[in-house]
């Protein structure tokens, strides 16, 4: 499953492989103004630098305190109360759990929030979307709001799902023209079973606050 962001992201294993390459070709580059030619040196076997001429980089990936926590998300489900936490995953691109975007001339609201400590989980998720009809603002109106339980099996067809109401009562950047800053505000809805699912549907409402990209915006 994609982590932080839309199912189009890349996961990590990808962006470790396209580090790998970057070092190699960093490699070949130093090698090649020291040794004052236009070439490169000949990779060992299965396209590997060989030790003594390779550039190693920093690995956010394996960095304790990737990926850092953005804010949270509280809501009391059929008077239980469940708490999730959102991540920024970008590295070398905007991958955040907690993002605006726009598409097809439509400004979205997005967050994803992870079981708190546990940013890798696949299960336990819970995804809050809105549309944003007005200037990004507090107060705005936000509709087509729809909130979802999800598993990662399942991210397009989430086992608990249903339309919600959304107030964005907190809204600025961090800079005028900042890509991040802080939200906060109030959502109810309806969790009802997916098809083929028998149990009942249930009540949701909660608050969030949070740290935010805008992406594009």
């Amino acid at each position: 499953m994609t982590r932080g962001r839309r199912a189009n992201t890349l996961a990590p294993e990808a962006f470790e492989m396209g580090a790998v390459l970057v070092r190699m070709l960093l490699a070949w580059s130093v090698l090649a103004l020291a040794a004052g030619c236009d070439t490169v040196p000949t990779v060992g076997p299965e396209g590997i630098v060989p030790e003594e001429i390779a550039v190693y980089s920093p690995d956010p990936y394996a960095d304790p305190g990737y990926p850092p926590q953005m804010g949270s998300i509280v809501a009391m489900i059929d008077g239980a109360t469940v708490d999730w936490t959102t991540y920024d995953f970008s590295v070398g691109a905007y991958d955040a759990s907690a993002w605006f975007g726009e598409r097809d001339g439509v400004v979205r609201l997005t967050l994803i929030g992870y079981p708190p400590g546990d940013p890798r989980s696949d299960d336990g998720l819970v995804r809050l979307t809105a549309v944003v009809a007005g200037s990004l603002a507090a107060g705005t109106t936000l509709t087509d709001a729809r909130v979802a339980l999800v598993d990662g099996r399942d991210w397009d067809s989430p086992r608990l799902s249903g339309d919600a109401t959304v107030t964005l009562d907190n809204l600025m950047r961090d800079q005028p023209q900042s890509g991040y800053g802080q939200i906060s505000g109030t959502f109810s809805g309806v969790l009802c079973p997916a098809q083929g699912l028998e149990q009942p549907c249930q009540q949701i409402a909660g608050q969030f606050a949070t740290q935010v990209q805008f992406d594009g915006l």
